[in-house]
């Protein structure tokens, strides 16, 4: 799927796949990350990325949701960076000084940044009476409550045996990825048989007006 709306980034150049193919392709390489079992000297290194891709992929999917209901604005690009920042900051202080606490204000702001998607995109449906808003903050709520139940079971609970939910908030992303494709199929279809009518109209109407010009030069004649 990442590589999927990479190409559809390339090609219609429209930044709602490129966050997407951003956000897939990060958690696909978390996911193969996992199966690392000896890093070698590079296991730091390894470790430092794994726990900063999480908010990365957070960042691209919070910017893939905005950009679906046209809301992908500067201000909301600049406080993803903000995030980002401050992300970086937390993961580079745990990496350095191995302080859990970091670890678990850097989930905590991750899972702030998740309910504040929510909450916008939940405004934004009401306001404007959107199903396509309403879909997007289901999406979000989602990832939000899953992201919830594993911060409190790992990082209240410390129960480090327990199965994370998170892994499958990419699911419901990719079914309204899914719709996004089926919606922009139907939207040009459309739009196209939309096209040819007006231009077979317009051709008929051209048509008859030839006639009747040259039934006109007949009577003339």
């Amino acid at each position: 799927m990442g590589a999927l709306a990479l190409l559809l980034a390339w090609r219609t150049r429209q930044s709602v796949y490129g966050w997407f193919a951003l956000g897939n392709l990060l958690w696909a390489w978390r996911i193969g990350a996992l199966n690392v079992r000896d890093p070698g000297p590079w296991s730091p290194l390894l470790h430092w990325v794994f726990e900063l891709s999480y908010s990365l992929f957070v960042a691209a999917m919070g910017m893939f949701l905005l950009a679906m209901v046209q809301r992908e604005s500067r201000q909301a690009r600049l406080l993803m960076l903000g995030f980002i920042a401050v992300a970086t900051a937390f993961s580079l202080g745990n990496a350095f000084f191995n302080l859990p606490v970091l670890r678990t204000a850097h989930l905590l702001l991750t899972l702030m940044v998740a309910l504040s998607l929510v909450s916008y995109l939940a405004r934004y449906s009401w306001q404007q009476r959107s199903r396509g808003g309403a879909l997007m903050c289901l999406t979000a709520a989602i990832g939000a409550v899953v992201g919830l139940r594993d911060w409190v079971v790992f990082r209240l609970q410390h129960d480090y045996e327990a199965y994370t939910w998170t892994r499958y908030a990419i699911l419901a992303l990719m079914l309204v990825m899914a719709w996004r494709l089926v919606d922009d199929y139907a939207r040009s279809l459309s739009g196209q048989r939309e096209l040819t009518r007006n231009l077979q109209e317009t051709v008929q109407a051209k048509q008859r007006e030839l006639e009747q010009v040259y039934e006109a030069r007949r009577d003339l004649d």
